[in-house]
């Protein structure tokens, strides 16, 4: 049960705190708090809050980068991509041929996105959001950007596959003897990859009730991974 923060009680005494002993009889100043901020022993106003854009439509999915002082949000509403700047403002990037589950992944002023339907795309801070060339996987559900590389996972070859590009270089992702290009499969997952993030030096996917760990483990390998939290 929420406890009130401040109450006046019969005898006119007043009480503050989080958790104040309040009398039955009390009238309570405010009913419940939720991320309040205190300074000099009392709540701060509330800052408000700057309308930066207008969109077309609910955003789904949403990333954010700082590039040579532009501070920029990439917005995805239905199958369309967006970018606010904070230099230049609000500007369509184009869009996924269809609606799929869009999520975003930014690597330096790049921005790469999947929405586990289409053949993944990418825009170079120039031009327009395009399919990414060459790729030896259809779709991919995630991107994850770790070690100077762009990991795709639950692609179009597996659903617990992982796919990587060459180091630093999003338009290499076929493996050969000359790039660190590369991919994978976690065998052990009970299910599709589900989701994926950084947990310290490593990278924690999951499935519906297993969690794999990849490690960065350098060449010729480049990634590994194995097995960590099975709660069936």
């Amino acid at each position: 049960m929420v406890q009130p923060l401040v109450a006046a009680g019969p005898g006119k005494e007043l009480e503050s705190g989080l958790f104040p002993g309040v009398d039955p009889l009390s009238t309570p100043f405010w009913q419940d708090g939720e991320n309040v901020d205190f300074r000099n022993g009392g709540p701060m106003t509330a800052k408000g809050a700057t309308a930066l854009a207008t969109l077309p439509g609910t955003v789904v999915e949403m990333a954010q980068a700082f590039h040579d002082g532009d501070q920029r949000i990439y917005a995805a509403v239905a199958n369309g991509v967006f970018m606010r700047s904070s230099i230049s403002g609000l500007s369509s990037l184009g869009s996924f041929p269809t609606q799929g589950t869009p999520q975003f992944e930014t690597f330096g002023s790049f921005l790469l996105g999947t929405n586990n339907v289409d053949p993944p795309m990418y825009w170079k801070n120039t031009g327009s959001f395009v399919a990414i060339p060459s790729l030896p996987f259809t779709r991919a559900k995630l991107f994850h950007r770790r070690d100077n590389h762009v990991i795709a996972l639950n692609t179009s070859n597996g659903q617990n596959a992982y796919e990587w590009c060459s180091a630093s270089d999003v338009d290499d992702w076929e493996p050969t003897d000359e790039n660190s290009a590369g991919n994978n499969w976690i065998r052990d997952l009970d299910s599709e990859i589900v989701a994926c993030v950084d947990m310290g030096s490593q990278v924690a996917v999951y499935s519906k009730e297993t969690m794999g760990l990849i490690r960065f483990v350098g060449q010729p390998n480049v990634f590994a991974h194995n097995p960590a939290l099975n709660v069936s």
